[in-house]
């Protein structure tokens, strides 16, 4: 979709996501104002030139708005700048702020190149990405893993330096911040084993079986504990484990029941069975104009359909065979969204589910949104005006890329 059909129903949201996004491109090689410097022009949350930081997590869906726009040169330039940051720290950080210790972003680096690779067919990707997953592999084996064998994360805490913005937009999680409980994932521990499903299948291309064949078993062998530990057959759902400790005992499940529950469909990690019984969740969380981050939500933040999580819900839907909810929610999401833009002139990190409305205060939180808003908006059109032939899948799902050689 380079440019928007005149009949589309979304055109004037298309086109005004085409003339503004470069208002969020910033290129800058050198580290300066707080922000490290990077090799390729970036894409950020705000058109305001004051908003000068990548956030890690919100690249995946940033990418899938240039592929949706067939700016593939540009989509790869944001895997290029994520792997000279992995590569720089040992693991992806959350921001490309300056900071001491940055905090780890999401092991998103395989499931990313994956992704980018199906659209594109540009398998030269994995030879620019292998050494940089394989840096994130270790990392999170070394420093985050508990004595089962399950990775485990802190709940995400806002950067110091930054603005006052969302970490990610719920891209990841459904808004929980700081606390010095530690969590075993279900996210972390899905992405890790779709690097580890990827970087075996990069190896075998190349000839080595043997480091081909010690990932894939330590992917088969994450997949089953998180079967084990994170699977609630009650609520029929995957949830993250979270500790009281530093050991592994007393393991409590979530207790809410957030968005994030779609992400495992998203990803390709559940089952049949399993994503059944998830997605017939659904109905606890959609609203007319979307998604609410927590079901039964009652507060403005928990009300607020969040971009990523309603693009992971989509995705969720067509992955599990449920193309018309899919439709239907995405087509809820974005005429909210082009309402919301006809009356206030911008895009914004959310609305309200219920209403429709743009919260209070959202322009002090995040004026002249584009970032994963854009992203996702462009997207969604894309799947939802392509014919069934042409459409560019927009499934996690969970089979390894096809290395070529």
């Amino acid at each position: 979709m380079n440019t928007p059909p005149a009949t589309s129903r979304f055109a004037g949201l298309s086109s005004f996501i085409l003339r503004h996004w470069d208002g969020a491109r910033r290129f800058q090689p050198e580290n300066r104002q707080g922000t490290l410097g990077l090799p390729r022009a970036y894409y950020v949350a705000s058109r305001r030139q004051v908003v000068r930081h990548l956030v890690s997590d919100e690249v995946p869906f940033i990418i899938e708005g240039l592929l949706a726009m067939g700016r593939r040169r540009e989509a790869r330039d944001q895997l290029e700048n994520l792997v000279h940051l992995a590569l720089q720290f040992g693991y992806l950080p959350a921001t490309s702020l300056v900071e001491a210790k940055p905090s780890p972003a999401h092991p998103i680096l395989g499931w990313m190149t994956r992704r980018y690779v199906e659209t594109t067919n540009d398998d030269t990707a994995w030879d620019l990405v292998a050494p940089a997953i394989a840096r994130e592999l270790n990392f999170w084996r070394a420093r985050r893993t508990a004595p089962m064998g399950l990775a485990f994360s802190f709940p995400p805490r806002a950067p110091r330096a930054a603005p006052p913005l969302p970490v990610s937009e719920g891209c990841f999680e459904s808004g929980r911040r700081g606390g010095a409980a530690r969590s075993l994932s279900v996210n972390v521990n899905m992405l890790l084993g779709i690097a580890e499903r990827c970087l075996a299948d990069y190896h075998r291309s190349r000839g080595d079986a043997l480091e081909a064949t010690r990932l894939a078993d330590a992917a088969v062998r994450r997949a089953d504990l998180v079967r084990e530990w994170l699977w609630d057959e009650a609520r029929g759902i995957f949830a993250d484990a979270t500790e009281p400790s530093v050991a592994v005992r007393g393991l409590s499940q979530t207790p809410n029941l957030e968005a994030t529950i779609f992400h495992p469909v998203w990803l390709g990690g559940a089952d049949g069975s399993q994503a059944r019984r998830i997605l017939s969740r659904l109905a606890e969380f959609e609203q007319p104009h979307g998604i609410t981050a927590v079901a039964a939500a009652s507060s403005a933040e928990t009300r607020l359909a969040r971009p990523a999580l309603v693009f992971v819900t989509v995705a969720a839907l067509r992955n599990g065979g449920q193309s018309a909810a899919a439709t239907r929610l995405a087509g809820r999401f974005l005429s909210c969204v082009a309402s919301n833009l006809r009356t206030t002139g911008d895009l914004w990190p959310g609305h309200d589910a219920c209403s429709g409305n743009v919260p209070v205060g959202a322009s002090a939180v995040l004026p002249g949104t584009m970032g994963v808003t854009a992203g996702v908006c462009l997207a969604l059109v894309d799947m939802l005006e392509s014919s069934p032939a042409e459409a560019r899948p927009i499934i996690g799902g969970a089979a390894s890329p096809a290395m070529v050689g």
